[in-house]
């Protein structure tokens, strides 16, 4: 196997060449993999947030509709309360106009 000095020039220029392209590529690579993942994280931080303001505005509807309710129940309450007074004093009247006939 004859080996001359051309031959060992040309290999070790091949050799640099592929060196350079891959110290380009590298970076590159670095690069697409940095950008995935940021993406990634964002995506994640994105819908992490989405779910936290839903979960936020399900708790603040729930509230709303039990403070609601609570004051469907206390209206609903107070209304029973003046009837049975309204009737009480109805009867009252009632009673004292019998009375007062007899």
């Amino acid at each position: 196997m004859d080996v001359s000095v051309v031959d060992v020039t040309v290999f070790v220029q091949v050799l640099e060449v592929s060196e350079v392209e891959v110290l380009e590529v590298v970076p590159v690579v670095v690069d697409a993999v940095v950008m995935v993942v940021v993406v990634t994280l964002l995506v994640v931080l994105v819908v992490a947030v989405d779910v936290l303001v839903a979960l936020v505005v399900v708790f603040v509807v729930e509230v709303a509709v039990v403070l609601v309710e609570l004051l469907v129940v206390t209206v609903v309450a107070v209304e029973v309360l003046v009837a049975l007074v309204v009737v009480f004093v109805m009867e009252l009247a009632v009673g004292l106009v019998v009375v007062s006939l007899v």
